[in-house]
């Protein structure tokens, strides 16, 4: 993928950064590695019946509550900060470390179109990584070998609010300061 490079019109090299990153990061098999180990550690969490490993909820609240959902992204997310870090901060770094940083900076190519679209789509797969942890736990929570005396009905939302409120927004604060290289 080449880039286009326009004066007249930023949201054009916009574009073009953010396709050429997405493409990039689609392409590498670190991608569905991160999003591997994400949901097998959501979908041992919920499907594993033992409580050396499993959410330990003490037999008075079902094991794909909402509360025990919640817990387990905020922890995920915390977890996935080593992801967040090797996804977010390379970018501009492999940049600088192949020598192209000098090309880009001699082209018409705008500082927040370039920087803008590196980061969009950086986060954008970080976003997808992430919800390996949603599809893990939904699909550990419906498994056959469940006791259904200890799981809950399937409620979506009970899934997908805290991978949205806790797991997206702790991957985007920290994504900005791995992209910043602070």
């Amino acid at each position: 993928m080449t880039f286009f490079f326009s004066l007249k019109d930023p949201v054009i090299m916009f574009r073009d950064a953010f396709t050429f990153e997405l493409h990039f990061r689609f392409r590498q098999p670190s991608t569905y590695i991160y999003f591997g180990i994400l949901f097998a550690i959501a979908f041992l969490f919920i499907s594993v019946q033992e409580t050396f490993f499993g959410p330990s909820t003490g037999g008075k609240v079902f094991k794909n509550a909402p509360d025990t959902v919640a817990n387990f992204m905020l922890g995920g997310s915390m977890l996935a900060m080593f992801i967040t870090a090797a996804v977010m901060g390379t970018p501009i770094y492999r940049d600088d470390k192949d020598g192209i940083a000098p090309l880009f900076y001699t082209t018409p190519l705008g500082k927040w179109s370039y920087l803008g679209g590196r980061f969009a789509a950086s986060m954008l797969v970080m976003w997808f990584i992430m919800s390996g942890l949603l599809v893990g736990c939904m699909l550990g929570s419906v498994m056959p070998w469940l006791d259904p005396t200890k799981y809950g009905p399937f409620r979506l939302e009970a899934f997908v609010q805290p991978l949205v409120c806790f797991a997206f927004t702790n991957a985007f604060f920290a994504g900005c300061v791995f992209f910043c290289g602070l």
